[in-house]
């Protein structure tokens, strides 16, 4: 009987703990898609209609991928876009988004839980 019991005890504790890990990561993913699409926003939100639409598309794409995809296939990707000096790149660079989440998340885990949660992306701006 005391075996069963440490037995469920143990299997509930490793859930809660891997239920957290999967939340964290969740909340990680959502603020580096954020980052993603603030950046697009800002590169292209001056470029004609005629490139900010298609090039919105495939960030929303990329971003309705799933996280380890992104990890290992979105860490070097440029857009080309035009603005009020000319053609410029945008890089897009995945993986450092989410580094630069993790070390918020570690930092200020309260407000970034908070933040990031249940966070959707304002697709709205354009």
């Amino acid at each position: 009987m005391k075996t069963l019991i440490g037995t469920i005890i143990l299997v509930l504790f490793l859930y809660s703990c891997s239920d957290n890990k999967s939340k964290i990561t969740k909340m990680l993913e959502s603020c580096a898609d954020n980052i993603v699409y603030e950046n697009f926003h800002k590169a292209f939100k001056k470029s004609p209609v005629g490139l900010y639409s298609p090039a919105e598309t495939e960030i929303k794409k990329i971003i309705d991928k799933d996280l380890k995809t992104k990890l290992n296939k979105y860490d070097d990707v440029s857009f080309e876009h035009k603005n009020d000096f000319g053609w410029k790149i945008f890089s897009l660079r995945y993986e450092r988004y989410f580094n630069l989440c993790e070390r918020d998340q570690k930092q200020f885990p309260i407000k970034f839980e908070e933040k990031y949660l249940n966070h959707k992306i304002n697709y709205s701006w354009n």
